[in-house]
């Protein structure tokens, strides 16, 4: 029994045969793999405010202690088996801003390490802040600013882009920029304390 037969005595009036409701009924579900992505700006945004105090990357450092080589594992596991099934619907862009922090070599560097290492805890930071920034600009309405003068949305995306694309940038740096972002854009995220 698929989602839309299972709800239709309950939601009666709801019997348009749009695009998204043929989608369930022929698969019971909907292909949205960018939708999950989101949950990381709230993940971020509690690391940044974990424990006390303003939003600080010594608080995601504070966090990352707690990491220990099983858990660091299971994340990087978890996004490789995520890629693959991304190469396997040809999205490759997307293959290519996420195996920028999240690749063969992070997991392997951590095998023999019973607590999280440093490669591992500067890729979190790279993927946290890079995916953090892009939904800020997406769905929040946050620019970056060049000389005092704000950015287009595009250009902010263009700009966020080519920073992932950096290979010389840290994760480190990612949470710099991010937080400057973040302040530029007077950006508050309703998160409580730890």
């Amino acid at each position: 029994m698929n989602l839309i037969s299972k709800f239709k005595g309950i939601f009666a009036s709801t019997e348009s045969n749009d695009s998204v409701e043929r989608m369930i009924e022929s698969s019971g579900d909907i292909w949205l793999h960018r939708e999950w992505r989101r949950w990381i700006m709230a993940q971020m945004f509690k690391n940044l405010k974990w424990g006390r105090g303003e939003l600080s990357e010594k608080n995601i450092d504070r966090r990352l202690k707690q990491y220990s080589a099983w858990r660091a594992k299971k994340i990087v596991k978890e996004d490789l088996q995520a890629q693959k099934r991304l190469i396997a619907h040809n999205e490759l862009e997307e293959v290519k801003e996420r195996s920028r922090w999240y690749n063969q070599g992070i997991l392997d560097g951590l095998k023999g390490c019973s607590m999280a290492n440093e490669a591992f805890k500067d890729a979190y930071k790279g993927t946290g802040a890079y995916f953090t920034m892009k939904n800020m600009i997406m769905f929040h309405g946050c620019v970056f600013y060049e000389g005092g003068e704000a950015m287009t949305r595009e250009e902010s995306l263009e700009r966020l882009k080519s920073l992932n694309e950096n290979r010389s940038i840290t994760g480190s740096q990612m949470v710099q920029i991010m937080l400057s972002l973040i302040s530029d854009n007077k950006f508050s995220y309703g998160i409580k304390k730890i």
